[in-house]
């Protein structure tokens, strides 16, 4: 029996067109509730002792005009993208075929004006591809090649027949290719003190943790690194006040604060709040480990906050890095166009 191959493997599958993905919150990054994880206590009395923890005002610290460690490159990543359609194995399990454009840029500050250094888009569409014979996976990926997408094989280890555990299982290979795309932006230049959108610890291999000013901005909290007894301060905290600093980390040892951009007004807890985080050993070789360097930042990216308030984002973003997402998103195809492209291409 001769097998269709190219464009037409999800067809000859069966696959059914996703007509609505709807987004999750962009409040929290996965699941429905924010996951408080505590710190262990040498870890928390980093800075200051656990009984002295207290908003730390950054309004006034103001940095000198040449202070060495002022932000001058802005990295940021973007990931568009919804399921478009979903198949089955032989076996059963449900495979959702993930579409997206995903990209990173890098702005850099001259003379005050901010100027596209590096960017580089892609539009990739990924499936797991257990199951299904090699030969027809490879015509598939050559044919959608021909029309610039490339594939992104997904190998969720195990499969399963829960179709929301595949499909996050894909929508993670497209996170994973993103956060390479943003290792290329960070790594092309490593002199400047730089300020990248999200947490630092899938950068690492990119940059020098002891050497290099690597910033990390992370404006949604999927977890909060912080004993429950110390939650009433975060939600106190007042614009332009700082939580202390403590330690966090991995395979990247972190030292990491919440800074309150805006008001609380009426709306959740989180609002307005960001977390900032530098590598451990670049804060303790580099800097010595003194809080100004804290302050300071803090300072800055206080006053980088977005004041453009029909930006969605506006509470928790900072003007730069807005910047960042505008010039990609100038580069990007709209979703739309390109789902009804692809349908058009495989014919489902």
């Amino acid at each position: 029996m001769t097998r269709i191959g190219g464009l037409d493997f999800l067809k000859n599958n069966g696959a059914r067109r996703v007509r609505n993905d709807q987004p999750r919150p962009w409040l929290i990054e996965e699941g429905n509730e924010v996951i408080v994880e505590e710190v262990r206590e040498e870890l928390l009395n980093y800075e200051r002792s656990r009984e002295h923890w207290a908003g730390i005002d950054v309004l006034s610290a103001r940095p000198p005009v040449d202070w060495p460690w002022w932000p001058r490159r802005f990295v940021d990543g973007k990931n568009v993208g919804r399921t478009v359609a979903w198949l089955q194995t032989r076996e059963g399990f449900p495979v959702p075929v993930r579409l997206a454009e995903i990209g990173a840029a890098a702005l850099i500050d001259q003379a005050g004006l901010l100027r596209r250094e590096y960017e580089a888009v892609e539009r990739v569409v990924s499936l797991a591809v257990e199951g299904f014979p090699w030969d027809e996976v490879e015509s598939f990926a050559a044919a959608l090649g021909e029309h610039d997408l490339r594939l992104l094989p997904c190998h969720p280890s195990p499969m399963s027949y829960s179709f929301e555990q595949m499909r996050r299982a894909v929508q993670n290979r497209m996170q994973e290719e993103m956060d390479l795309l943003m290792r290329r932006a960070l790594a092309c230049n490593l002199q400047l003190p730089t300020l990248v959108d999200g947490r630092l610890e899938p950068c690492v291999g990119a940059f020098d943790q002891d050497s290099a000013p690597i910033v990390g901005l992370i404006k949604t909290h999927a977890r909060v690194y912080l004993p429950s007894r110390e939650l009433p301060l975060l939600y106190e905290l007042e614009p332009g006040q700082r939580t202390p600093a403590f330690c966090i980390g991995g395979k990247l040892p972190l030292v990491t604060w919440y800074l309150r951009l805006n008001p609380l007004g009426s709306e959740l807890p989180y609002w307005g709040l960001v977390r900032l985080e530098i590598s451990r050993s670049f804060y303790e070789g580099f800097i010595g480990g003194d809080p100004r360097y804290i302050d300071y930042l803090s300072h800055i990216i206080y006053s980088y906050r977005c004041k453009n308030h029909s930006y969605g984002r506006a509470a928790i973003s900072i003007y730069p890095i807005q910047r960042v997402e505008e010039t990609l998103e100038a580069l990007f195809t709209p979703n739309e166009m390109l789902v009804q492209r692809f349908y058009r291409y495989t014919n489902i």
